[in-house]
């Protein structure tokens, strides 16, 4: 007979989640470009990202 109430084992999902991510300088350092690559992984499925951030200097 089956459990009626699932074990704690089942109520989670376990999932792997990464980020890599490195700001590169552009124009005299006055620009930062931070291309980043994400990754996700769970029992079945897996997920996967690309960003592109930029981020100015103030004058």
């Amino acid at each position: 007979m089956p459990d009626a109430i699932p074990s704690n084992r089942q109520q989670h999902q376990y999932q792997f989640e990464t980020t890599l991510a490195y700001g590169f300088p552009a124009f005299r350092d006055r620009l930062t470009i931070t291309p980043a690559l994400s990754l996700a992984l769970s029992a079945d499925s897996a997920t996967y990202g690309l960003a592109f951030e930029t981020l100015a200097e103030p004058v």
